[in-house]
């Protein structure tokens, strides 16, 4: 699905909630010192303190920069006309002290407290992935993947309780808030204990997003796609409140979920079975606890770049010559193709952003192992690298000019800016695997970015 505007989101780690304290005022030593033969003074009033306004952060996989749009009716539904809109800032923030990405579009009255529930939909800054349909619940001023799930279920114990986290070697210290606690922020604290908890709750935000492309009610989208978080969010709670666990690492809970979504009445037997045991793998496969952007990024792109195109593959072939290939993928495989994604650039978040791309060679391909992308519509399946360009807080608008490439392995691929824009990439020699390449984007305006494009290269 291309990234056409704002308006399509449906209102995927770091955060950035920051609940002020207030100041408090009052005298200090011994008492007051009175010169003598004068009266004693009464000592001055302790100041009230002005409250602080909550800030709010939206999160993906890092800060999501998008649209909110918060409940004020209280009726739990959006779009309503007394509820309140708002973008968030470039650090995925929002709030009545934070400057908004387009102050001109903020309507109605924004909270200073967490007292509305809350929905919203965005760009995710580390990863460049389109997220929709993440909600929080009232008293939260966290919106991610977890609070999604927390408000869809109904009862945050409870989930926490499916997922692992209150008991064992993954169980969260019992004041810890997941709500509240900003796990961009909390794995910069000093405070050990804080600091692992964040680091949970990062990966806990990286496989619940993972899920999303799948647990739809529709056929998969293109891995840059929407991911819509709350369908996916409306199986995992079926799942919990049936059998109150949905440990992500366990074949046999992934089953249970994708029986339950479209893919469980669409595909074999077999080719659903094979999906959830590589799910499975590259669930396992994660660190528990993720305390650095860069490893989230290389997680999330190792599952939407890698992982994703193998379980596709599995569900569009019926039969599968190559389920055996693909159910051979060990752990070590996995964890090998992240640390390799680690390095990959990342999506700057200016006035003008390069989204990742995601395209593949065949035997298939017309000619074979070459392809051309030529454009921005339906009938190309808007492959052209320009076709995501963003224009930060507005949409892509308008198609970006692409106005250079080049491979980042010269063994593997080859690419060449034709005349007409248009950009080709060839299989160099007999190469099978992943590979990338770099271009820079123009938008009319003049502001130019630096994206990447992944190829995988299919074998016989």
């Amino acid at each position: 699905m291309n990234l056409k505007s704002l308006n399509t989101w449906i209102a995927t780690v770091s955060m950035f909630a920051l609940i002020a304290g207030c100041g408090g005022g009052g005298s200090g030593g011994g008492g007051v010192v009175v010169a003598p033969g004068n009266p004693t003074p009464s000592p001055s009033p302790t100041p009230t303190p002005t409250p602080t306004a909550t800030r709010f952060s939206a999160v993906a996989v890092g800060p999501l920069l998008g649209y909110v749009q918060i409940d004020v009716s209280g009726n739990n539904q959006f779009f309503d006309e007394g509820d309140a809109y708002t973008y968030t800032s470039r650090s995925g923030s929002f709030g009545l002290d934070v400057v908004s990405g387009r102050p001109d579009q903020t309507r109605g009255r924004i909270p200073s407290a967490p007292i509305h529930s809350m929905l919203v939909g965005g760009l995710d800054e580390t990863t460049g992935m389109t997220v929709s349909g993440l909600r929080a619940p009232k008293g939260a001023t966290v919106i991610s993947p977890l609070s999604t799930l927390i408000f869809v279920q109904g009862n945050g114990s409870t989930v926490l309780r499916a997922l692992g986290l209150l008991t064992g070697s993954n169980a969260l210290r019992s004041d810890t808030n997941v709500l509240t606690l900003n796990p961009g922020e909390g794995i910069k604290s000093p405070n050990a204990a804080v600091s692992e908890d964040a680091a949970r709750i990062a990966v806990v935000n990286i496989q619940l997003l993972a899920l999303s492309p799948l647990l739809k009610d529709t056929t998969g989208d293109t891995v840059d796609g929407l991911a819509p978080m709350d369908e996916a969010a409306r199986y995992l709670t079926e799942v919990i409140d049936e059998t109150g666990s949905v440990r992500l690492s366990e074949k046999a809970t992934i089953l249970k979920l994708l029986k339950k979504s479209r893919i469980g009445s669409t595909a074999p037997e077999r080719e659903i079975d094979v999906v959830a045991d590589l799910l499975s793998k590259y669930f396992s496969a994660m660190p528990e606890r993720i305390a650095d952007a860069a490893i989230a990024r290389s997680w999330a792109y190792a599952f939407r770049f890698y992982v994703f195109p193998e379980l596709r593959y599995v569900l569009s072939q019926t039969p599968s010559f190559q389920i055996e290939r693909v159910s051979a993928i060990t752990r070590d495989e996995i964890r090998s193709v992240a640390a390799d994604f680690a390095k990959s650039e990342v999506p700057v978040m200016s006035e003008l952003v390069a989204v990742p791309n995601y395209y593949e060679l065949s035997y298939d391909s017309n000619p074979p192992y070459r392809r051309t992308l030529i454009g921005c519509s339906y009938h190309n399946d808007y492959d052209h690298p320009g076709c995501n360009d963003y224009t930060l807080f507005v949409g892509a608008e308008e198609t970006g000019t692409v106005i250079s490439v080049e491979s980042q392995n010269a063994n593997a691929i080859s690419v060449r800016l034709e005349s007409n824009g248009d950009v080709t990439i060839s299989r160099v020699g007999n190469f099978t695997g992943l590979a990338s390449f770099t271009y820079t984007t123009r938008s009319r305006s003049g502001a130019t970015a630096k994206g990447t494009a992944f190829v995988r290269v299919w074998g016989l």
